[in-house]
């Protein structure tokens, strides 16, 4: 017997979704023929690109948290046979303001209820946990499992293994209609028409369109980001900071420069973007100020309004999608999900209705 599954989009999602799926059906006795089907002439080339890299458990819905567990344990994992960069260098949210220091406060106590670490400083001293001069604030939240990873050795890892247990990526070519017709779905794309007993829509910020196809819509939009690499060494077990009042973060890179980001809510041209960044950047630490700028990396997020991931069924398609720049954090528990829904026998954990697309969710996440 023989079943093909067909992964729209070779992001994050996509790829771990398809490496999970090939190494859970390896000795399934069906034979499963697993293809990743990208656009763009590469893989990791939108959302994964301006990422920072950051794969924390700071969440408030219990899927988001759900996902951020299962993503800690995968990518942990995975360093010790990879060169993926990852770091246990813990996640740093920062704050000067009385409303989201209680925020920080309720915040620790769900990061401890749900089994992971948290510390609370009043006033905190970042020189606590770096060697770097980062400047003082009214309260700070330390998560210490959180890590940091290298978005372009992680996706490279992520292809070999893909390519090692046979799942085809096909590059430079685009889905163009599907048809659910029952028994299978059929497929057009700028190269063929073809057939797949399950496609999977993990399209990122093309998921909506992706959907539109077989006459579905998903609230799913996307946001531009950004992300600078600049030319300043910093300390390698610097954690992930976050200057939540500002959105500005920064992290150190796989090489050890300095990565700043931060949604600044600007729609000027990237030379404002940079002074922003400096400006915002400056406020938390003051080495940004005289740091060039090495380059600047552009890309989307996409976002859904709860900015909790949508992950649901509708006949023989599988909707992935709306991670809000989370994807890197949760593609390994996402891809358990949609494994489950694909293979025969098995349950979720999470319940459907907290993952379909027309939920009502009384929660918004945190979007740092």
């Amino acid at each position: 017997m023989s079943r093909n599954v067909s992964i729209i989009g070779g992001g994050v999602i996509g790829l771990v979704t398809g490496l999970s799926l090939a190494r859970s059906t390896a000795d399934s006795g069906t034979d499963y023929q697993v293809e990743i089907i990208e656009k763009e002439e590469r893989v990791g080339n939108q959302s994964t690109a301006v990422a920072g890299y950051g794969i924390r458990t700071v969440y408030r819905h219990p899927v988001n948290l759900y996902l951020a567990q299962k993503g800690l344990q995968f990518w942990s994992t995975l360093s010790e046979t990879s060169e993926t960069g990852f770091r246990r260098n813990g996640y740093l949210f920062l704050t000067n303001d009385d409303e989201m220091s209680s925020t920080l406060q309720r915040e620790r106590t769900r990061q401890i209820s749900n089994g992971f670490p948290a510390e609370i400083r009043t006033p905190v001293d970042p020189g606590e946990f770096s060697t770097e001069e980062i400047n003082r604030y009214r309260t700070g939240l330390f998560s210490p499992v959180s890590a940091v990873s290298d978005s372009a050795r992680t996706i490279e890892s992520i292809r070999h293994l893909c390519e090692q247990s046979g799942v085809r990526i096909r590059t430079g070519e685009e889905v163009t209609d599907i048809e659910d017709e029952g028994t299978q779905c059929r497929l057009e794309t700028t190269e063929s028409t073809e057939w797949a007993d399950t496609v999977v829509n993990a399209a990122g910020v093309w998921a909506d369109e992706i959907a539109q196809l077989t006459g579905e819509t998903l609230p799913v939009e996307a946001s531009a980001r950004k992300l600078a690499v600049l030319e300043r060494t910093v300390d390698p077990e610097m954690p992930l900071v976050v200057d939540v009042d500002t959105g500005f973060y920064m992290l150190p890179g796989h090489d050890n420069t300095l990565y700043a980001g931060g949604d600044f809510r600007h729609e000027r041209a990237d030379e404002s973007y940079s002074r922003l960044l400096k400006q915002y950047g400056s406020e938390a630490y003051d080495g940004i100020s005289d740091a060039p700028l090495d380059e600047l990396r552009a890309g989307y997020y996409a976002m859904t309004p709860s900015r909790v991931p949508i992950i649901e069924r509708t006949g023989n398609i599988v909707h992935v999608c709306g991670f809000s720049g989370h994807g890197f954090m949760q593609a390994p528990g996402a891809a358990s999900v949609v494994k489950r829904m694909i293979l025969p026998d098995e349950t979720n954990v999470l319940r459907e209705e907290l993952l379909s697309s027309d939920r009502t969710l009384s929660v918004t996440d945190i979007q740092f």
